[in-house]
């Protein structure tokens, strides 16, 4: 079910870099004492170091939030039982509003036990958990922690649903779930082979993973979530089926529930 062509057309990353301005000193980020803790629910297989791995910024730490979670048994974690993993511990990143084209718009559960929709103005800086909404005639590029940028269409609807950093590896992670409309992205690859990166564009119908590369993920009017990759490999796994799906250069993929 590879496409060749009217798939969603991405801009050159020069025009990206064109329209984009010198990454604003940005106020406002919101700390790590009102950013979430973390309820993570034990599945079968998981061990106190494992949860650590996932979501500590020091995964080293594992004893400590053992310590805090008055677990007994770090390799028998009892399946159903809730890890609460404190907003200190983890190394949520931010991103920057590094253009903002028109009207767009932004929502933050961390503030003030939750804030309404606020106008999203240039260098303002976004979390974990945030969510975005753009209008039609309207564009919005964010900056990511890494050098990653993504630049948000019109008529889109998205949330940073993961947005994190183990200080330890320096590995990076970056999730963003697209509910509505396109995203047209620019990852930035892994220096090393060994150090890993994780970003991923989720769409109801299917996840796209990065290898460093540029791309753009879409949802058509007709229900499909369209990847078209401009340079670079990404791996796309429909939501309804475990097998991934490379998707090279110049070659799109589109897939339906």
């Amino acid at each position: 079910f590879l496409m060749f062509a009217n798939l969603h057309v991405t801009l050159p990353v020069s025009l990206l870099i064109a329209l984009g301005v010198l990454l604003p000193r940005a106020a406002g980020a919101a700390s790590a004492d009102q950013l979430p803790d973390i309820q993570h629910k034990v599945q079968p297989g998981d061990t106190l170091e494992g949860v650590a791995k996932r979501y500590l910024k020091d995964p080293l730490q594992w004893q400590v939030l053992g310590e805090l979670n008055q677990v007994k048994f770090p390799t028998r974690l009892p399946v159903g039982s809730t890890l609460v993993i404190p907003a200190r511990l983890v190394g949520y990143q931010n991103a920057v509003a590094e253009y903002v084209q028109g009207d767009a718009q932004s929502r933050s559960p961390h503030i003030g036990g939750g804030s309404g929709w606020q106008r999203l103005v240039q260098g303002a800086v976004l979390t974990e958990g945030d969510e975005l909404k753009v209008a039609p005639g309207s564009f919005v590029t964010l900056k990511f922690a890494d050098g990653s940028s993504v630049r948000i269409n019109e008529k889109s609807e998205l949330k940073l649903s993961e947005m994190r950093k183990n200080h330890r590896t320096q590995e990076q992670e970056s999730v963003v779930d697209l509910n509505k409309g396109g995203i047209e992205s620019q990852v930035t690859p892994a220096i090393e082979q060994r150090r890993k990166r994780k970003f991923e564009i989720k769409t109801p119908m299917a996840t796209t993973s990065v290898r460093g590369t540029v791309f753009s993920v879409s949802i058509s009017d007709s229900g499909e979530a369209i990847t078209a990759v401009d340079h670079g490999v990404v791996a796309v796994a429909g939501n309804a089926a475990a097998r991934e799906t490379a998707v090279k250069a110049g070659r799109g993929i589109a897939v339906q529930n």
